[in-house]
């Protein structure tokens, strides 16, 4: 079911996973501090206290959310035992209901 209010972005997910997890081993949690993730078309940002990631991405519309240091890793570590994601994935904004969400995983955020 699409809600009207959801913005749908597609891209890879290696590099969603990758940048993902460069973070999260190399900072603690409380280090990282409010993780933002800025959407628009042709790319995806990611960014950090510490640190972040561009990724290019397909999808219409402009989002800003920003998520906590746990939440942000909640999505990383939902595929953590897939050694080697591959292909893409769709990552969802669904402000009416404060949600990111990928495939396996949605996770609360505040939208900016």
């Amino acid at each position: 079911m699409s809600n009207a209010g959801e913005l749908h972005f597609t891209l890879d997910r290696a590099k969603f996973f990758e940048i993902g997890r460069v973070l999260q081993r190399n900072w603690r949690t409380v280090d990282l501090g409010p993780v933002t993730f800025n959407a628009q078309p042709g790319k995806l940002t990611i960014m950090t206290s510490r640190g972040g990631g561009e990724i290019p991405c397909d999808g219409t519309g402009q989002v800003a959310a920003e998520l906590s240091a746990s939440q942000f890793r909640r999505l990383i570590t939902s595929r953590f035992r897939e050694r080697a994601p591959s292909g893409l994935m769709k990552l969802t904004f669904r402000p009416e209901f404060g949600e990111v969400a990928i495939d396996v995983a949605g996770v609360k955020a505040r939208f900016l």
